[in-house]
Formats: structure tokens, C-alpha cells, sequence
């Protein structure tokens, strides 16, 4: 290909001295290992891409443009690539003087050929350490071995020369890894495709899809599949059939569109918008559109900006051209006509009212068939058809489960009803085809229909899960540390190796719960209390039934920690479970007090009590530089004790002997609830009675 060059004059003016710029002699290996192996992010595709083209090359400047270069994939018995060409081969002085040298080449001076950088030779060190180079020359076949040694420069020696028969060319042998023979055959797959001919290979590759409209211009796939970067992932390693996006080829080589790239500042640099809805393929001439050095982007210079938007241009108006033509042929199916016509709703055309009705996306099938069943891969029955490419029926003649063939989620499949053969249900579809408006769209047999891989049983079976390794230990330490608990349990537990101690704090667990009580719950209200006043909480040790336990029971050192606490604001706060707290006192105390104002008066006892706890929270968070809310949670526990020895005989050092009297007189409601119009009624009462 010839390379695009720019002619400059530059005028020189007051310049004293000059020089010109360089390559480092000194830092050859360094530039050498750039432009063999760092320029390429796709190291696997490099290697096909590069030496594909070179082969795609060579046949043509031999005059052998219809002769199909001959791919060999490497596979488990043969873990080796082979790529050979039948052009004119290379002689020892090319080998040496040409081959071995970056940026040599032979193929600028015209544009029949895509090679012209002069890097892609050595692209087989992008992978590997090695390879071999096979020349078929003058009557003689030389074998060379290109290695990567100490100096990171690389060398090639030649092994072998002997006479030889066999047809001229090239021969490029590459080791690959076992693990990476799949990647080499999709990536094929994808790559050779787009070569013509088809070379011989040894795996099956798809040619363009058939059902798509093909143009002197390029092809539009009638599958929409657009991605939402403006291309998409060109090789898709999970279906290697898969076309998405735009792509621009050029002589044999593919390159993905990034459509981002055409929305520029002029008008003749852009494109319509519905562009970046569909897929498809643009065609080039060589040298019609620049390329990165790589060759796995473009250049988006102003001239392949310019190239890509006329192309654009020309194919839709192509496009649209031919489409009318099938629109009005009797010679073309329904079906195809329906494929072309919902790309003109696609892209909002004015399609001739005749033909408004081809360019619907769904069809509803009615009437539904009675001889068969129709599913999809999921196994719901399909009642609605996408008009796409993709979209097939499968008969299901096979009595192997469809998943284990390489179907798409746009196969329809369909089954024979009880007491009806496959041959009967296809009889029937054929003439439903013609009541749904769909004569002409694809039928074949799970049996005989061609795939890329053979059936592959599905994977029905379930692992086994893996035996959790915490139900058969029997100590542990507790890791819970967040605001809120989930299952399962064990998640909270983590397994320890050690001799208990007399200074450990312990809980007897049974399936990772406690018994009598929640301890994760219990925890998350002790570190809110413990933050705020400075205490840390010491690790918790849980020991399953059988276990070898010393130390602290939980619950025993919990009263000694709500001992400390009441110690040290022994004026304010009492010993309390804050698994009882009444949510009314925990988050809207001043609205209690509200409350208690409303049905009982200002004056009350009740009433009183709450709004000195009020105060005295207020007075110690402002003393004790506390949070208030947090001070509130700590005071008002002395509503909902479980413990009555500890609620009287330590009090409420705020009025010991008045909210000792309370719990006295109102005994029931200090036993826990709601502060609601039950409690305020049962409090009435109680004054009632006690001559209030």
C-alpha cells in the first residue's frame, strides 16, 4: 500500500545551526521491542491479522488472487500455527537483508497490496520467543528459526535448505499455548471470513451473513445491534458468528468504526444519527483510508474522516436504491423483504404506503399452530416473532437437548404436539408461514443444520456445595461489626485456634445463634452506648456444645459493663436492655412529652418524669459534650427494665425516690409497651384508683 506522505517546504530564516532527528543506535533493542510486541493490545489477532495479510499479499503479487491461502489452527495434538502463502517465496538474501529489518518493505509502491510498514513480519515475537519461517524458492525450500536471544535484537538462522518440488510461497510456523487454542480458532473465525477467497482452514468459518443486504458499497446487517460506545466488541469469544457494530474493510483486513469519531464540527464530517442503530460493513479500496501502525484502529485523519462519511452515505442511498427495487420484485421472498423494510423503519424513511406493513419489527403469530409448539431457548412459547436476520426455525427432529447445540436466543424451536410427527409440523409451518406473511423465512433441522462445534450435553448438574468447614469446628471469635444482622450466621463467626483464657468473654452457640437472647443485635445498641462514653467492647469468643470453655459469660460481663457506665453518671443513667427500649422514647422523646401534656396534663407525675429526663440530658450532653439523642437513648431505659431488683434498688438518679414511687404506682406500665392510648388509659385508671 502506498503510504500517505505530505509535501512540505519549510523556509529556514535566521537559523544559526540545525540537526536532523534520529534513531538511537545505542537503543535499537528498545525501539525494536516497541514496534514488535507493545503496539499491539490483542497479541493473538495480531499474529493472525498480520501474517493472513502478508499471505493475502503474497498470493496476489503472484498473480493468484483466486488462490486461497492455507490456514493451519493449532490444536491439542498439534499445538502449533500455520499460515502459507503461494506466492513467489523469499531468498536467502531477502530473508537476511529485507525480512530481518524494521521498517523494510517492499509493497509502497502500489495499492495492491495492505502490507507496507514493514513491522508485521516480525509480529510472531509479540507472542512468542520463536518461530519458523518456510521458504518455498528457485526449486529450494530453506526452514529459518527467528529467535528473541539476550540482546532483545532477535536473530534468524537457517536450519535446513534441500531441493524441493512443492509450490512457492511463505510458511510461518508459531507454537501456541495450550490455553490459548480456543482464542486462535474464534479469532480466525472472525478474522478470515472477510478474506476472498475463504482460505482453507481447518475449522469451519461463517461467511458474511446471507441474510443481509450485500451492496457494491458494503452490507447492512438486518440485525440492529448497536453498541453504546459507538462500536462495538468487534470478536466476541462467546459467539464467534456474532456481527455487531461498524466495520470498514479494506483489501482482506477488518477494522471496527468508532462512529464517535465522525461526529465532527463540519457538517461534511458527520453522520445521520439512525447510523449508529444498525450494523454493517463498509468497503474500501487500498489506500483509500489511513490506518494506525498496528492495523487494529484507524487513523481518523481528515481523510478517512472523509472516506468514512461519503462511504456512509453512498451505501444508504445504495441501500435504499435496491431495496425499493426488491420491494417491488415478485423474484424476492416476503421474508427478505421484510428484513430489507425494517431497516427503513429503523431508519425513519418514508417507505410507500404499499409497504408500511413490512416494516414492522414484531409479528404476532396468529393463528397459532395446532400440530406443534413453539419455544425459545429459555423454553417459553413464542407468540411473537422479531424480524431480524438471526431469526430461524429449528425443527427439533433430534432428540438431543437443543442448549447443547450452538442455537441463538433468536431460534425459534419447534416441537411436535403428541400424536403428530416432525414432518406433520413442518407441513403446517410452511403453510403458516404464508398466513403469518413470513414465506421465505429459514427452516432447518436440528439434525442436519450446520454448526460450528459439535452437540455438547448441557450442564445440568449442580456442584455440590463445599462443606462449610465452620459446622465442624467448635471455637470461634465473633467478627460482626456493622449496624444490622442477616443469615447466615455463620458469616458473623470467623474459626480460631486457640486455649481460652480466664479473661475471655464467651457465648454458648447452637447453630451460630445464642440462646435466650440476640447477641448481634444486643452488640450493635452496647457499641452505641460504649461510643458514647469512650468503652471499647472486648472480643467475643463463641464455643459450640462440647467445646473446652474458660473465661467470662457474656451476659455477666455485660451487667459488670452497664455497672461501670452507672458508676461514672450515676446521676443520670441507670442499668437498662436495649433490646426494650420503646421506639417512641429511643427516636421522638420531646414528642412523647407532647403526648404525655395532651392526655395528662402538665402536672403529671408521668409527664414530669420525662421532661427531667429531657433536661438532664441536655444538661449532660452539654457538660459532657455528648450527643443528646444518644444521652436520651441511655436515660429513658429505665422505662423498660426486665431486671425490677436493679430498676429500684439503683434508681433514677435523677429523682431516685420520685421514679421509685412511679414504678410503684404504675408497675404494669414499666413492664415494657407502646406509649399509646392504651398506656395513657391504664395510667388513668391506676390514678383513679389511688384517688388521684
Amino acid at each position: 500500500m502506498i503510504p500517505n506522505t505530505k509535501d512540505r517546504e519549510l523556509q529556514k530564516s535566521g537559523v544559526e545551526d540545525s540537526a536532523l532527528f534520529g534513531l538511537s543506535i545505542n537503543d535499537s533493542a528498545h525501539i525494536m521491542s516497541i514496534l514488535r510486541e507493545q503496539i499491539y493490545s490483542d497479541k493473538v489477532l495480531a499474529v493472525l491479522r498480520e501474517y493472513g495479510a502478508n499471505a493475502w499479499d503474497a498470493n496476489r503479487e503472484a498473480g493468484k488472487e483466486d488462490k486461497p491461502i492455507k490456514v493451519t489452527l493449532p490444536t491439542l495434538s498439534s499445538p502449533t500455527l500455520s499460515i502459507r502463502d503461494y506466492g513467489f517465496g523469499l531468498s536467502k538474501e531477502d530473508i537476511f537483508e529485507i525480512y530481518t529489518q524494521y521498517g523494510a518493505s517492499t509493497k509502497r509502491g502500489s495499492n495492491t497490496a495492505v502490507g507496507m510498514l514493514g513491522i508485521g513480519s516480525k509480529s510472531g515475537f509479540a507472542y512468542s520467543d520463536s518461530f519458523n519461517i518456510i521458504s518455498y524458492h528457485n526449486g529450494k525450500k530453506c526452514i529459518y528459526v527467528a529467535l528473541l536471544d539476550e540482546t532483545e535484537k532477535g536473530t534468524i538462522n537457517l536450519l535446513v535448505e534441500e531441493i524441493s518440488n512443492e509450490e512457492t510461497g511463505i510458511e510461518i510456523q508459531i507454537p501456541v499455548k495450550s490455553q490459548d487454542i480456543r482464542e486462535f480458532e474464534v479469532k480466525a473465525q472472525n478474522l478470515f471470513r472477510h478474506f476472498s477467497p475463504l482460505p482453507i482452514i481447518n475449522t469451519t468459518i461463517a461467511s458474511l451473513p446471507t441474510r443481509s443486504t450485500a451492496l457494491t458499497h458494503g452490507v447492512i446487517y438486518a440485525s440492529l445491534n448497536p453498541s453504546r460506545h459507538g462500536y462495538a466488541s468487534w470478536y466476541n469469544l462467546a459467539d464467534p458468528y456474532s456481527v455487531e457494530g461498524w466495520v470498514a474493510l479494506m483489501g482482506c483486513v477488518p477494522y471496527r468504526i468508532n462512529l464517535d469519531q465522525l461526529q465532527g464540527v463540519n457538517v461534511e464530517e458527520s453522520i445521520p444519527g439512525y447510523i449508529k442503530r444498525l450494523s454493517g460493513l463498509l468497503k474500501f479500496s487500498i489506500g483509500e483510508i489511513q490506518i494506525s501502525a498496528s492495523r487494529e484502529e484507524l487513523k481518523y485523519s481528515a481523510q478517512t474522516k472523509k472516506a468514512l462519511v461519503k462511504k456512509f452515505n453512498a451505501l444508504i442511498e445504495e441501500f435504499v436504491n435496491e431495496t425499493l427495487k426488491k420491494l417491488d420484485s415478485d423474484s424476492v421472498s416476503l421474508w427478505e423483504k421484510r428484513l430489507n423494510a425494517s431497516i427503513f423503519g429503523e431508519l425513519k424513511l418514508p417507505v410507500p404506503p404499499q409497504y408500511r406493513e413490512l416494516t414492522k419489527s414484531t409479528l404476532e403469530l396468529k393463528p397459532e399452530p395446532k400440530k406443534s409448539f413453539l419455544t425459545n431457548l429459555y423454553k417459553t412459547q413464542v407468540r411473537n416473532l422479531n424480524i431480524n436476520s438471526q431469526s430461524r426455525f429449528i425443527l427439533e427432529d433430534d432428540p438431543r437437548d437443543p442448549k447443547g447445540f450452538n442455537l441463538s436466543y433468536s431460534d425459534t424451536i419447534v416441537s411436535a404436539l403428541p400424536g403428530h410427527t416432525m414432518q406433520e409440523a413442518e407441513e403446517e409451518l410452511l403453510s403458516l408461514h404464508k398466513e403469518w406473511g413470513i414465506q421465505g423465512a429459514p427452516i432447518l433441522k436440528l439434525s442436519t443444520m450446520p454448526f460450528n462445534t459439535p452437540w455438547v450435553r448441557p450442564n445440568r448438574i449442580k456442584k455440590p456445595k463445599q462443606a462449610n468447614k465452620k459446622h465442624q469446628v467448635k471455637t470461634f471469635k465473633l467478627n460482626h461489626t456493622g449496624n444490622y444482622v442477616s443469615s447466615p450466621y455463620s458469616q458473623y463467626w470467623d474459626i480460631v485456634t486457640r486455649e481460652p483464657t480466664d479473661k475471655d468473654v464467651y457465648v454458648r452457640i447452637d447453630g451460630f445463634k445464642t440462646i435466650g437472647f440476640s447477641l448481634y443485635n444486643d452488640l450493635i445498641m452496647l457499641r452505641t452506648l460504649a461510643a458514647s462514653t469512650n468503652r471499647t467492647i472486648p472480643d467475643i469468643y463463641g464455643y459450640k456444645p462440647g467445646a473446652n470453655v474458660t473465661g467470662i459469660p457474656y451476659l455477666e460481663w455485660r451487667r459488670k459493663f452497664i455497672r461501670e457506665i452507672t458508676s461514672e453518671y450515676s446521676e443520670f443513667i441507670r442499668p437498662h436492655m436495649w433490646d426494650n427500649v420503646c421506639p417512641q422514647f429511643k427516636y421522638s422523646t420531646r414528642a412523647t412529652l407532647t403526648l404525655c401534656i395532651s392526655h395528662l396534663g402538665a402536672s403529671h407525675p408521668i409527664t414530669r418524669l420525662i421532661n427531667k429526663i429531657i433536661n438532664s440530658a441536655e444538661i449532660l450532653a452539654k457538660n459532657r459534650k455528648l450527643p443528646e439523642t444518644a444521652i436520651c437513648n441511655m436515660l429513658l431505659a429505665i422505662f423498660q427494665s426486665s431486671n425490677k431488683t436493679l430498676r429500684v434498688d439503683l434508681g433514677f438518679r435523677v429523682a431516685e425516690n420520685y421514679a421509685v414511687s412511679l414504678v410503684k404506682k404504675y408497675p404494669l406500665f414499666f413492664e415494657g409497651g407502646r406509649f399509646d392510648k392504651q398506656w395513657f388509659d391504664y395510667i388513668k385508671s391506676m390514678d383513679k384508683i389511688q384517688g388521684r
